[in-house]
């Protein structure tokens, strides 16, 4: 199974749109799934439900975080251009990184809603999990 096919899962059974960017690393990121799971849990929804960045753009950067951050000084500026880079790239292709936006034909609101067929029918969260789990295979993995 791919990563994109492993992210697309994880979203369809149930998980955020940040776990299942997250969780389709797990194998590269060397964690346990369930600290994943519980790590990337409160950023679903444009970080809790309040539609802020959307939450594959924040699954992202915190794979990047464990895969290349950096904890002193050094190799900051480095670190926030490849962040930047990832948010650029996932804007390239939707023109904006914002739950809100990427969802405005959408009653927003900050509840997690049943995940029914019509969810998923209306929500075009998958499309923008796979978009990113793409996007980092790209630019992070060597």
């Amino acid at each position: 199974m791919t990563r994109v096919e492993k992210g697309r899962n994880y979203f369809l059974s149930g998980y955020n749109c940040v776990q299942s960017v997250v969780l389709a690393f797990a194998d590269d990121l060397d964690l346990d799934e369930e600290f994943l799971a519980k790590m990337s849990s409160g950023f679903g929804g444009g970080i809790g439900g309040l539609r802020g960045i959307c939450g594959t753009v924040t699954g992202m950067i915190i794979v990047n975080n464990i895969m290349n951050g950096n904890i002193t000084e050094d190799g900051k500026k480095e670190h926030y251009e490849s962040t930047r880079n990832l948010v650029e790239k996932f804007e390239a292709i939707y023109e904006t990184s914002t739950c809100s936006e990427l969802l405005d034909f959408l009653e927003l609101d900050a509840d997690p809603l049943p995940r029914t067929e019509e969810y998923y029918k209306t929500r075009p969260c998958v499309r923008f999990v796979e978009t990113a789990v793409e996007i980092l295979e790209k630019n992070i993995l060597k």
